[in-house]
């Protein structure tokens, strides 16, 4: 496995785990910035059905794979240090 380090902590340094995400919703990412016209969902299932299950039905591996490696790099920058996905 390749190291993180950019440089090894020097001597006397104090290093301290990551984060731990303990929740994650790996493609909810693509959904980022969408504009898209929902109206105005009165119940959660409104939100699944204008949005979330029509993406779910145009996704394929490639675009899973690239979603869950940009949620992973997103929490790699809030240094979290531990996903439970």
């Amino acid at each position: 496995m390749r190291s993180l380090w950019l440089e090894p902590p020097t001597s006397g340094a104090t290093v301290l785990a990551g984060l731990t995400l303990g929740h994650t919703h790996l493609y909810s990412g693509l959904a980022r910035g969408m504009a898209i016209d929902m109206g105005h969902p009165q119940r959660f299932e409104e939100i699944l059905e204008r949005l979330w299950w029509r993406l779910d039905v145009a996704l394929d591996e490639s675009i899973l794979r690239a979603a869950a490696e940009v949620a992973l790099l997103d929490a790699l920058e809030c240094e979290i240090g531990r996903a439970h996905v």
